[in-house]
C-alpha cells in the first residue's frame, strides 16, 4: 500500500489544532484579534479532516479486499478493537480514579464497549471521546460503506444523499457533528477522493495550492458550515495526497499516535491548569503558547509512554 506522508503533515497538523483550539477556549486569556478570536477556534472543524483521512485511509487497506470477499471479518474488527481500546480504557480508569461517581461509572462502562455514539448522548467522563464513537460506528458499517462507494456514480449518489441528511439532522433534529448521519458525508468524501486518487496525484501539487486558498477564504467570508467544511476538507486532503513530500520522522512519530494525542491532550491540560501553570506568565500570547508547549510535550510523552507499555503488554499476553 502506497504510503502518502503528506497525510501525515496532516494528521500533525490537525492535531495541534486540536489541542490550541481546547486551550484556547478553557482559559480567559485577554487576547482579541482575528487569529485568536476566529482562526483557531475554529481549528475544531479538524476533526471532519480526520474523518475524511480515516476513510480514505480505510479504503487504501481494504476497499479492494472488500468489494472481492477477501476480508477475514473476525480478524479486521479485532484489530480495530485491539488498537484503540487500550488506551482509551486507560483514559477512562484514569478519569474515574481522580473523580469518582456512579453516572460517570456508567459513562465508563458504556465507552468501553465503543458503542456509544450510538447514544444520543453527550458523554463527559472522556469529553473528545464522542469523535471515537462517531468513528468505531463508521468501522462497523465498512463493509455497507464499501458498497455505497463501489462505484463512482454510486458514490456520487450517496454523497449528495449524506448532505441531504446532514442538513436534516442539524436543522430538522437538531443533531450536531457526534450523530453518524450527521458526519457521513465527510467520511464519503474520503472514500470518493480514494475512488479518483490516481487521476488526482497526475496534477502538479502547486496547482492544488489556489483551491486550497480559495476553500480556506470561502470558509473565512462566507462563514463556517457544512459546504465550507466540506471545501476545506477535501481540498486539504487532495493537496495532501498530491504532494511528494518525504518521510519526515517528527512528523510520522505525530501521527502515528495521533489518535492517543487527541485522545488525552485534555487530561494533561487538566494536570497544567490543577498546577495553575496556565496562567503563570499572566494571560497574554506568551502564556498562550507557554500552556500549549506544555500540553503538547507532557501528551506527547504520556501517549508515547503508554503506547510503548500497551505494546509490551500485549506481547508479553501473547507469549
Amino acid at each position: 500500500m502506497k504510503k502518502y506522508y503528506g497525510i501525515d503533515w496532516l494528521r500533525t497538523i490537525a492535531c495541534i489544532g486540536i489541542m490550541m483550539m481546547h486551550v484556547c477556549v478553557n482559559n480567559s486569556y485577554l487576547i482579541d484579534g482575528f487569529i485568536y478570536e476566529r482562526l483557531i477556534p475554529s481549528f475544531t472543524d479538524f476533526v471532519f479532516l480526520f474523518m475524511a483521512i480515516s476513510a480514505f485511509g480505510m479504503c487504501c487497506g481494504y476497499f479492494d479486499k472488500v468489494i472481492t470477499g477477501q476480508v477475514n471479518w473476525t480478524v479486521f474488527y479485532k484489530k480495530r478493537y485491539s488498537k484503540v481500546l487500550p488506551f482509551f480504557l486507560l483514559l477512562i480508569i484514569i478519569e474515574l480514579v481522580a473523580s469518582f461517581s456512579i453516572p460517570s461509572l456508567f459513562e465508563g462502562l458504556t465507552e468501553i464497549t465503543l458503542l456509544h455514539g450510538f447514544i444520543p448522548k453527550t458523554f463527559s467522563v472522556i469529553g473528545v471521546g464522542w469523535f471515537l464513537g462517531t468513528v468505531f460506528i463508521f468501522y462497523l458499517i465498512f463493509p455497507f460503506y464499501c458498497v455505497l462507494i463501489e462505484n463512482k456514480r454510486r458514490a456520487w449518489c450517496s454523497f449528495a444523499v449524506s448532505v441531504m441528511l446532514n442538513y436534516i439532522c442539524s436543522s430538522c433534529f437538531n443533531l450536531g457533528r457526534e450523530n453518524f448521519i450527521n458526519s457521513l458525508c465527510y467520511f464519503l468524501a474520503g472514500g470518493l477522493i480514494y475512488l479518483y486518487k490516481e487521476d488526482l496525484e497526475k496534477v502538479k501539487w502547486y496547482f492544488y495550492i489556489p483551491v486550497v486558498f480559495l476553500a480556506l477564504s470561502s470558509y473565512y467570508m462566507i462563514g463556517r458550515n457544512t459546504l465550507t467544511r466540506l471545501f476545506v476538507t477535501i481540498a486539504l486532503l487532495i493537496f495532501a495526497i498530491s504532494t511528494d513530500v518525504r518521510k519526515v520522522r517528527v512528523i510520522s512519530f505525530i501521527s502515528d499516535i495521533s489518535m492517543e494525542f487527541y485522545l488525552s491532550h485534555m487530561a494533561i491540560f487538566r494536570i497544567i491548569e490543577k498546577f495553575h501553570l496556565n496562567t503563570l506568565f499572566g494571560s497574554g500570547w506568551e502564556q498562550f503558547f507557554i500552556t500549549n508547549a506544555l500540553v503538547f510535550v507532557g501528551t506527547v510523552l504520556f501517549s508515547f509512554v503508554f503506547q510503548k507499555l500497551i505494546t509490551i503488554c500485549r506481547t508479553a499476553l501473547k507469549r
